[in-house]
């Protein structure tokens, strides 16, 4: 994947990062490229769940896995059923688990996820990244 982009100056910066498709993945994925800011936003939507860090072991956590400003991240996405639960992901869960999960009211919170990151790659800049493209595939028609 060939990504090219412009600095506020007007210079064009040119990266290229290998993205694999999955062999066994069918039907529409879909391709996101993004900014940190951009994609946090968009996972903690679709999540339901912001920051919920409870004690300094899950600060640290939440500040170590956070995404940077100055790194465009690619991620193939596909719609597949899955669950965020004490402020962990799950993706591609059985039917099964998910209602089980659900079902535990007294656990700690839990979201029902509609789409599943299947692979994620990060490009580093020497700048700071703003802006996103979303590219649907159909892995259908060879």
């Amino acid at each position: 994947l060939r990504i090219v982009f412009r600095t506020h100056r007007g210079a064009e910066i040119d990266r290229t990062v290998s993205v694999e498709l999955p062999s066994n993945v069918r039907g529409p994925i879909q391709l996101l490229i993004a900014d940190g800011t951009t994609l946090a936003r968009q996972e903690r939507q679709e999540s339901g769940q912001g920051l919920q860090a409870t004690d300094l072991p899950q600060l640290v956590r939440a500040m170590n896995e956070a995404r940077r400003n100055n790194q465009v991240y690619v991620q193939l996405r596909r719609t597949d059923e899955g669950a965020v639960m004490a402020g962990r992901r799950m993706p591609s869960l059985p039917p099964s688990v998910l209602e089980v999960l659900g079902a535990d009211r007294s656990g700690p919170g839990f979201t029902r996820l509609r789409n599943t990151s299947i692979g994620e790659w990060s490009i580093a800049l020497d700048h700071v990244v703003s802006g996103s493209r979303v590219l649907t595939l159909d892995l259908n028609n060879p």
